[in-house]
């Protein structure tokens, strides 16, 4: 699906075949998803129990991740979980740092105090989700879709887009101005991965049919 050659996508499948290198893909995201319900706990503090599971989008699918491999290893694959995951990762890596990355942009030089207080914490916010963009392009090549899938993968972030931005429940933003930009963003970028995934499924589909 991935235009690898089965060489490349060998290798990449052996990295994950060694016990030292899985481990430190673990350790990593479960650091960054205990990293991310701490950033989230205000929030979650002041938020309906109800709407919680909409809330730490980015921790959930650190952890998402983590039980995907585990999946993997163990051979207990659930291929409808790996495609959630996969979007997820994509969307909300790439929606995060885009949005530090407008926030420097806006800040800058003009106001030197409020870019210094944030720098430290938005830049490990920024590796980490860069992280999690990069995860999920690895994670492209394992794919397999039906139709089920896609229709579930596309209704589930459907619904993550209207409670962030139509009930409010966003997450904490660097720089409020910006407000419409990433709403606008993450809406794109939804049906921008709704639009790979079909023309993946669609590709695959008639590959099978020949």
């Amino acid at each position: 699906m991935l235009h690898l050659t089965e060489g490349e996508a060998t290798g990449l499948r052996n990295w994950f075949k060694k016990p030292w290198f899985i481990l430190g893909v673990i350790l990593g995201n479960l650091f960054g998803t205990g990293l991310g319900f701490f950033w989230y706990q205000e929030q979650l503090a002041h938020t309906a129990i109800k709407y919680w599971v909409f809330i730490p989008d980015c921790p959930e699918f650190a952890l998402f991740f983590v039980l995907m491999l585990l999946g993997i290893r163990l051979n207990r694959r659930n291929q409808l979980f790996e495609v959630i995951t996969w979007f997820g990762l994509l969307k909300y890596g790439a929606w995060t740092v885009s949005t530090i990355g407008l926030f420097f942009g806006a800040v800058k030089l003009q106001h030197l105090e409020i870019t210094l207080a944030y720098a430290g914490e938005e830049l490990v916010l920024f590796v980490a989700h860069l992280g999690m963009f990069l995860e999920g392009l690895w994670l492209t090549q394992f794919l397999r879709l039906t139709g089920r899938r896609l229709l579930v993968t596309a209704g589930w972030f459907a619904i993550a887009d209207y409670f962030d931005w139509v009930v409010g429940v966003f997450p904490r933003l660097p720089y409020l101005p910006h407000l419409n930009l990433v709403r606008a963003e993450s809406i794109i970028s939804t049906l921008l991965l709704i639009g790979i995934l079909s023309c993946l499924y669609f590709t695959e589909n008639g590959n099978n049919n020949k």
